[in-house]
């Protein structure tokens, strides 16, 4: 695969997870995530070569596995150091953190084991913070987005803006019905606050390329609305944790077909339920060693 130039000088490989690229004088290369596994680590290193660029540094926007898996392989590889923001270099550092909270904080399940949720460990040399960034000669902005990820960022470099999973493409949304949140409220204003910026190109973590982010800021929003109507719809009589999860994927249409898929979406109404507690829109109570929810 051959890398895609977006302007002089920045570049993306696409696939299931894009990955930024951007060139640095002297032929080097600042690589913006690294994809799910070696073998996309392995796909991107091939590029960059071809490219006629050696990679001097990778920064990882957020702690999830198919945006950081293959940093133990290019670290290995090639020796280069990795910038992360904080709270998620801790799950860059220690991986075995996603599948661990996604079960509720005790061991997880074989299913929840697999390279699509727990990544190979990699070092975090610099913990990166909002501004602008000076990386192997080059002046990136560092842009908070927390939702998605507690501590997630989106890197501006010149007219690219690399969003990471800010938001997701029309595709991604269509075929899993919510993007993964979660901080739901600080993900509507972070979507919000993406819709403002004035960058020319915008590339989000999964889907295509993009001059104009505002129809798919709206489209993130509106997802985001018909979960929450959905969550609502499946607390309007008292229902356990796992009774609303049920509802609300049935009101959105959604069939999970693995192990992975049901946990994330669990944490996804997890996130959802929280809002609409710190909106007023939602109680909870415990009665007989259950957790109910109950729509206001």
């Amino acid at each position: 695969m051959k890398l895609t130039e977006i302007t002089a000088g920045a570049y993306y490989l696409s696939g299931a997870t894009n990955l930024g690229v951007v060139a640095t004088p002297g032929g080097g290369a600042v690589l913006i995530d690294t994809g799910q596994d070696k073998d996309q680590a392995k796909r991107l290193l091939k590029a960059c070569e071809a490219a006629g660029l050696t990679p001097r540094a990778i920064i990882n926007t957020h702690g999830h596995a198919d945006h950081f898996g293959g940093n133990e392989y290019l670290a290995r590889k090639t020796g280069v150091p990795t910038y992360a923001p904080p709270f998620e270099e801790a799950f860059i550092t220690y991986p075995y953190l996603e599948p661990f909270y996604l079960f509720s904080g005790a061991r997880p399940i074989a299913p929840l084991q697999t390279k699509w949720l727990l990544a190979g460990p990699s070092r975090v040399e610099q913990i990166i913070e909002g501004g602008t960034l000076e990386v192997e000669g080059l002046a990136f902005q560092v842009l908070s987005f927390p939702g998605h990820a507690h501590g997630q960022v989106a890197l501006g470099w010149g007219e690219v803006l690399y969003c990471a999973d800010a938001l997701f493409g029309g595709d991604v949304l269509a075929r899993y019905g919510l993007p993964y949140a979660t901080d739901v409220g600080a993900q509507i204003q972070s979507i919000k606050r993406l819709q403002a910026t004035k960058f020319k190109h915008y590339l989000p973590g999964h889907g295509p390329l993009t001059d104009d982010i505002r129809p798919l800021c709206v489209a993130n929003l509106d997802a985001i609305e018909r979960g929450l109507q959905a969550v609502l719809q499946a607390t309007s009589s008292t229902s356990e944790t796992t009774k609303v999860v049920t509802k609300a994927s049935q009101a959105l249409g959604i069939v999970m077909i693995n192990i992975p898929q049901y946990y994330l979406f669990k944490s996804i109404i997890k996130a959802y339920l929280s809002y609409l507690v710190e909106e007023g829109q939602v109680v909870f109570t415990l009665e007989e060693n259950r957790l109910l929810w109950q729509r206001v």
